[in-house]
């Protein structure tokens, strides 16, 4: 069996998802990308990024599939996208008043 590229991503959890939609769809997929198992994602852009790979007889369903499939930004709610933004906000005011009060 030879495996082609159906999709690359930009991350690794995209690309998981991507193979998860693909096998509740009856096609096996795999996800791969060099990123030495997720710990070091930054080097996954270095070696063109997280691939979902199908069987090739089952690439152009499989492509039809993942280009008419919402993108895993649109199922991020707005209050999960604002989660980091809050811890960071936190962050910084426990930091400056660490600071003050050491001065």
């Amino acid at each position: 069996m030879k495996l082609v590229v159906a999709k690359t991503y930009s991350h690794r959890d995209e690309a998981e998802l991507a193979k998860n939609y693909l096998e509740k769809q009856g096609i096996k997929s795999y996800a791969m990308t060099d990123d030495m198992g997720g710990a070091r994602p930054e080097i996954g852009w270095g070696t063109g990024g997280a691939k979902v790979k199908v069987a090739e007889e089952d690439f152009r369903q499989a492509t039809e599939l993942l280009y008419e499939q919402p993108s895993t930004e649109q199922h991020v709610s707005t209050k999960q996208k604002k989660k980091p933004l809050a811890l960071w906000i936190i962050v910084a005011v426990v930091l400056i008043v660490v600071i003050v009060l050491l001065f």
